[in-house]
């Protein structure tokens, strides 16, 4: 059994994650998270407005645009990695504030996903505190290239 590169399984959780929610919020967040929802997951007992419903589609669509940077947008996984851990963090606070909303009717499902997000922060953490260079930019030249030596050509 070869050795599992914790990097790339962090990297791969998060996205499934925030990936099935992004769609998930996209196709309507009372139809996928209401009271009547078909996965079972519900979040908002008392339904959602239709202004919750735009905001719940614009999160999604954000959510989709960050997590397919990695596969599309040539985000490298180390970036991913470091914008997940925040975004991670701030999710185990907004999911524990979300159990404690009387709005919420108690529902189960924050709790479960509040423990869940702990267990993700924490593999996120830990693989970007081994990684070099926790704090830091984006790589870039050290000098800019010679005149004319530029990779992009001026159109004519």
């Amino acid at each position: 059994m070869g050795k599992v590169d914790l990097r790339a399984l962090t990297a791969n959780v998060t996205m499934a994650m925030y990936g099935a929610y992004a769609v998930q919020m996209l196709v309507g967040a009372d139809m996928m998270f209401g009271a009547n929802s078909p996965i079972g997951m519900v979040f908002w007992p008392s339904g959602v407005t239709p202004v919750g419903e735009w905001f719940a589609r614009a999160c999604g669509l954000t959510i989709l645009t960050v997590i397919l940077g990695p596969l599309y947008c040539g985000v490298s996984r180390d970036s991913f990695l470091k914008q997940a851990l925040f975004f991670n963090v701030c999710g185990v606070f907004l999911g524990s504030y979300g159990s404690m909303m009387p709005e919420a009717g108690g529902a189960v499902m924050w709790k479960v996903q509040t423990a869940i997000n702990v267990i993700v922060t924490l593999l996120n953490l830990y693989v970007v505190l081994q990684s070099k260079g926790f704090i830091g930019r984006a790589k870039t030249p050290s000098k800019s290239p010679a005149r004319g030596k530029s990779p992009m050509k001026k159109g004519k």
